[in-house]
C-alpha cells in the first residue's frame, strides 16, 4: 500500500497580507477543488517542505505566490467588499496596520480621519463593528502572533514591538483574545 504522506500535505499554513486596503475585507472560510494544475504547485511546495526547506528556493516561492494567486482568483466577487468605503476609516485601519507598535489612541486616530473624538469613534465603530480601542489592539495581537511564529524575538521584545506597556499587560492581552498564553502558542506554533 502506498504511503499516503507521499501523495498528501497533511497541514499547510501560508500567512500573508494582501495588502491596503484588503487587508480589511470581510473574513471567510472558503473551499476549493483540488484541480490538477492547484496539486502541481502543492507538490513543488511539498518537495521544498520536505527535502530543501533549508535553503531559499525562487522556484518554491513562486509556486506559493502563483498558489496564493490562483485561490484568490477563484473568491467570489462579494467576498472582496472591504469592509468600509469611508475613506477616513480606510486611512485610520492603513495607519494602525503601519504603526501598530506605537501610540494609538482615539485621540491619535480621529486626528488621521480629521474627525473629533467622539464623531470618530462614532463613526469607526458604525463602519468596523468594533470600537477603535478593541480593533488596535486585535491588530496587535494578530502581529504579534506573526512574531511568535516567524522570529526569535523574546516575549518581552514582542510586547514592546506590538505597543504595550508591558510583558504582563501583553501576555494578559495575548491570552484573553486567542485563549492561550504566548510562550505556550510559541511553543505549538513557533518556528522548531
Amino acid at each position: 500500500m502506498k504511503d499516503l504522506s507521499d501523495q498528501y500535505i497533511l497541514h499547510l499554513f501560508i500567512h500573508f497580507n494582501i495588502g491596503m486596503p484588503y487587508d480589511n475585507i470581510s473574513p471567510g472560510i472558503y473551499i476549493f477543488d483540488l484541480t490538477e494544475h492547484l496539486r502541481e504547485k502543492l507538490q513543488i511546495i511539498k518537495r521544498h517542505l520536505n527535502y530543501e526547506n533549508a535553503r531559499f528556493s525562487f522556484y518554491s516561492s513562486l509556486a506559493i505566490q502563483s498558489l496564493i494567486g490562483d485561490l484568490l482568483a477563484e473568491l467570489p466577487e462579494e467576498s472582496w467588499d472591504l469592509v468600509t468605503k469611508n475613506h477616513r476609516i480606510l486611512e485610520v485601519l492603513n495607519y494602525v496596520e503601519m504603526n501598530v507598535g506605537r501610540e494609538l489612541n482615539n485621540q491619535i486616530l480621529a486626528n488621521r480621519a480629521r474627525l473629533a473624538t467622539n464623531a470618530f469613534t462614532r463613526l469607526f465603530t458604525e463602519e468596523i463593528g468594533v470600537s477603535p480601542q478593541k480593533y488596535v489592539k486585535r491588530k496587535r495581537i494578530d502581529k504579534a502572533c506573526i512574531l511568535l511564529h516567524h522570529s526569535n524575538m523574546s516575549i518581552d521584545e514582542v510586547a514592546v514591538k506590538t505597543g504595550f506597556a508591558d510583558r504582563y499587560h501583553f501576555s494578559r492581552i495575548f491570552k484573553q483574545l486567542t485563549s492561550i498564553a504566548p510562550a505556550k502558542y510559541r511553543k505549538e506554533y513557533g518556528i522548531k
